[in-house]
């Protein structure tokens, strides 16, 4: 079907600029790919208009029309409006009573985000912040007739305006498709929300026409969470474009390892790689938030905090090699092995989780030679690192991984749509 050009889609997703984290790297990719081919109507949220100028530097104005929904409330936009004008008038004024008015508003700041958040928590434990894009998004309409309508997550948020949109007859439409980068589960916080997510994930499930999750692991938990549904649901990989800019560092200079990305305890344990690389005092750097502080030492520079993707990036590529850590406490694949196998560089990864999800992943990756597989144990996480330094050392090239392109995803995906 893909060479009929004149179908229309619509898709519903989050931040669709991948220059800002790696879970809006797959929003992108999909929207670039499909966009060859399909007249594409996105709905998205604000952050669309923070990142405008990136994404028509992308052609994301071609052959697309983008909806973007304020993620905030009336009142949240007049209150920073006025900050913004408050602040602007005491930069003419004296810089200590200045200062002394920062100090006003950041306490008033603390305290409007904490009564946020207990609004949220009492009125609106699932969606969170998202309620008020929901609501607004829902207000979509349009005379356009749609092939699909595809709904992204994470947020579960658009599953929702997706279903909205669809119940109140807003749209006419073909197949719904839903694709859910990591599932809702992930994250409960107490028993009466994760009643009300299982209430919800059941209710876009069955309403779907297709159901897509992003590993075979999940397909199999979810095919048995919801044995009625087990026809619409299957899985696809996460894209990963080849990225030139992430060349194979040849040189002789001192090797180099790095990790990017959160390490909270409860969801990562990065203590026995961290103990490993202080052990071996190799040049490494960890880039991250997390709920627990490690301390710069030797040659291991830590940077507390995320930074500007931007910034990572150009980090990255001055590492020799990429390390990502499984999690310790779901058996979800971490996104960004996608994003890794598309640079030729050479990829540490330390396993955790259940066994079960260990051999799954082991299964899926292990034939890619720039993988290189460890158990979440020092002396294991010490002799993968010494192999690497070897690999490279003997010349041993690494290739980006195709199986994972773009074209290869967007194409699967759509060939197991027109099957359902």
């Amino acid at each position: 079907m893909r060479d009929n050009f004149s179908m229309e889609i619509l898709m519903i997703c989050g931040d669709i600029n991948g220059n800002t984290v790696f879970q809006n790297v797959f929003n992108e990719r999909v929207i670039l790919e499909l966009a060859k081919d399909y007249h594409l109507t996105i709905i998205t949220d604000s952050s669309y208009n923070k990142n405008r100028e990136l994404c028509v530097n992308k052609n994301f104005g071609k052959n697309i029309r983008i909806f973007a929904y304020p993620d905030y409330s009336n009142l949240r936009r007049i209150l920073k409006k006025y900050k913004e004008k408050f602040i602007e008038e005491k930069q003419r004024q004296n810089i200590t009573e200045q200062k002394e008015d920062i100090h006003v508003i950041r306490k008033y700041n603390k305290t409007f985000r904490f009564m946020r958040e207990m609004r949220i928590n009492i009125f609106h434990p699932v969606y969170r912040g998202k309620h008020i894009w929901i609501k607004k998004a829902s207000k979509f309409s349009t005379n356009a007739k749609f092939y699909l309508v595809i709904s992204i997550s994470h947020s579960p948020a658009c599953h929702q305006v997706a279903y909205n949109l669809i119940k109140r007859h807003k749209i006419e439409f073909g197949k719904w498709v839903q694709i859910w980068q990591e599932p809702w589960y992930q994250k409960p916080r107490v028993a009466k929300e994760t009643k009300l997510i299982d209430y919800y994930e059941r209710k876009f499930i069955k309403a779907a026409d297709v159901v897509f999750f992003s590993s075979e692991f999940l397909k199999e938990y979810f095919s048995n969470k919801y044995s009625s549904f087990i026809d619409k649901i299957d899985y696809i990989d996460l894209p990963a474009d080849r990225n030139p800019s992430y060349k194979q560092l040849n040189d002789k200079k001192e090797f180099t390892i790095g990790y990017f990305g959160a390490y909270f305890s409860d969801v990562r344990n990065i203590m026995p790689f961290y103990k490993t690389i202080c052990k071996l005092n190799l040049k490494s750097m960890i880039v991250g938030t997390s709920d627990f502080k490690l301390d710069s030492v030797g040659n291991i520079q830590v940077i507390h905090g995320s930074i500007p993707f931007h910034e990572c990036v150009k980090l990255e590529k001055e590492m020799h090699c990429l390390v990502i850590i499984g999690n310790n406490f779901s058996d979800i694949l971490p996104g960004k092995i996608y994003n890794y196998c598309g640079m030729e560089k050479p990829i540490l990864f330390i396993l955790d989780g259940t066994d079960k999800g260990i051999a799954f992943t082991r299964k899926k990756f292990e034939k890619y030679k720039n993988i290189y597989f460890s158990s979440n144990k020092i002396n294991a996480i010490e002799n993968t690192i010494k192999k690497i330094i070897n690999d490279l050392d003997s010349g041993i090239r690494y290739e980006p991984v195709d199986d994972f392109s773009a074209c290869t995803v967007v194409n699967t995906m759509l060939k197991k749509i027109e099957k359902c």
